[in-house]
């Protein structure tokens, strides 16, 4: 037979466990627009049956409820996933405002101002030694050739610097990007602990977790990252606790064991454009503990292969990797084929102004690059002003020949013959002019910036979905709160209820056995 007030504590443990349940929903409200904030289900489980004797057999009761666990709602997979399309997301929106910023500059080369970039002071040059052919005495059409010549390689010039200011700015970023991740691993290391800690006394830290998930979300961002969870018994406490492993980049590589936050470090060379510096990557040769203390790495850890190691990355994921393609692949690509033009140019039309190699120059032979073409000495208004040392022919004050020839370059190398032709042709392939050279090199970068949109776009409307998954999960809908509020409130009206009814039975017991109460 059962206690007395064996129905008072059901109805007990009814109250205790609404009102919990209660708490649980207000928490969900309060942080409906929390960013980062998972949605936390109050789990109730009936409590263990009490067992009584009756009519010749045992009878199992049922002794009520309890509040069990409050755990998040979270999908793993949904999570996993949004991370990778995030870090890939990333790395087009990085790569799309990069090379746009590039375009940029190419489309602003124009030493004039006017924003047409090289193409027009090219046209141009080739336009002043036409001029300069129909009218080989004319003084002023000369000074044009000079001052067209002047631009041109002015032109050059600011285009290569600006590239240069792209890969040393793109390299600044890239060590503020390293700074992060060491600062991420340190932070998610050490809420590691703390959830571990949590763990062994039983409790589920949802807010933690949170935390720690919203930094991995952050750091996902930069490089591609794994999260690899495995549930082992603590001997200490015989509690259930979460080993934890964040690897990044190809997958191969531990940034956070635990309580463990390895680190990278960053070393530096001279090897950029004009000398810029370009920074490495490698992993470093300690990690640290949550409490400051740096340990080095030695044969005992279990990730000691890595340390010294590069860091690999995965392709085509993260703002690191967009910004190291920038860096080592995109600008010294372009700079190379500013270099061939400009060596193009000073090849082409040094071959026709001085075919046999002996007389002068119109462009300095010795400086063939985008960073330092210059026109000759002799030609140059910064030590000759006279423009009548510009060569237009070859026999005499009436000839144009040489400028003409030098402006048919700019529909082809028919003008050209010997070594020079044989060295235009061996530089610039299926190029059918200079002009079309740079022409297509225009446009193929612009083909660049067209696929970084474009994937930028498939990109954005994967993670908006996964997002909107995420969310349709772990997000707080007020509607279904409220629905749980008004649940447990005529759940908690209803037990209340109940303690009153057993209320007025035991005082008609009592009463009707004359016990004053």
């Amino acid at each position: 037979m059962t206690s007395t007030f064996f129905g008072l504590e059901i109805a007990r443990r009814a109250l205790n466990a609404q009102q919990a349940a209660l708490n649980v929903t207000s928490n969900n409200i309060s942080n409906a627009n929390t960013t980062g904030y998972s949605r936390q289900i109050a789990n109730l489980t009936e409590t263990t049956p009490y067992t009584i004797w009756a009519t010749g057999k045992d009878e199992s009761l049922g002794s009520g409820v309890a509040m069990d666990t409050v755990t998040r709602a979270r999908d793993k997979f949904v999570d996993m996933q949004l991370r990778n399309e995030t870090s890939k997301q990333q790395y087009w929106t990085s790569r799309e405002t990069s090379l746009t910023n590039i375009q940029s500059d190419m489309n602003e080369a124009s030493s004039t101002g006017s924003g047409s970039g090289l193409s027009s002071d090219l046209n141009s040059f080739w336009t002043a030694w036409s001029d300069l052919s129909t009218d080989p005495q004319n003084s002023g059409s000369r000074a044009v050739v000079q001052e067209t010549g002047v631009t041109l390689t002015d032109a050059f010039h600011s285009v290569y610097n600006q590239l240069k200011t792209e890969q040393s700015n793109t390299d600044s970023d890239i060590n503020d990007q390293v700074s992060k991740i060491n600062s991420y691993s340190k932070q998610i290391a050490a809420l590691t602990q703390q959830i571990q800690e949590a763990e062994r006394t039983g409790d589920n830290p949802n807010s933690l977790l949170d935390s720690r998930d919203n930094l991995i979300d952050e750091l996902s961002k930069i490089v591609n990252v794994n999260v690899k969870e495995s549930r082992s018994t603590d001997p200490n406490s015989n509690a259930n606790v979460t080993d934890f492993e964040l690897d990044i980049g190809d997958g191969s590589q531990v940034l956070v064991s635990n309580d463990r936050a390895y680190q990278l470090a960053t070393s530096s060379n001279t090897s950029g454009i004009g000398g810029n510096t370009i920074t490495s990557i490698k992993w470093a040769n300690s990690y640290y503990l949550p409490d400051g203390t740096q340990v080095t790495i030695d044969s005992s850890d279990p990730h000691a292969a890595q340390a010294g190691t590069n860091l690999s990355l995965a392709s085509g994921t993260g703002t690191l990797q967009s910004d190291i393609d920038i860096r080592d692949k995109d600008i010294p690509d372009l700079v190379s084929k500013y270099n061939t033009l400009a060596q193009g140019i000073v090849t082409a039309v040094n071959g026709i102004y001085n075919p046999s190699g002996t007389g002068t120059n119109f462009f300095n032979g010795t400086d063939t690059t985008a960073g330092d073409i210059a026109l000759d000495s002799s030609v140059d208004t910064e030590y000759d002003t006279n423009v009548n040392n510009i060569v237009a022919g070859t026999s005499g004050s009436g000839d144009g020949s040489i400028a003409s020839a030098i402006a048919n370059l700019s529909s082809g190398w028919s003008t050209l013959s010997g070594t020079a032709l044989s060295n235009l042709e061996s530089e610039f392939g299926s190029a059918s002019s200079l002009g079309g050279y740079y022409d297509s090199t225009v446009s193929g970068f612009g083909v660049k910036v067209q696929e970084a949109t474009g994937m930028k776009t498939g990109e954005d409307t994967l993670v908006t979905n996964l997002t909107n998954q995420r969310d349709s999960v772990s997000g707080v809908s007020l509607d279904e709160e409220m629905t749980n509020m008004i649940q447990f409130q005529k759940s908690y009206t209803a037990a209340a209820r109940v303690v009153t009814t057993l209320d007025d039975m035991l005082n008609t017991i009592v009463t009707g056995l004359g016990v004053t109460r």
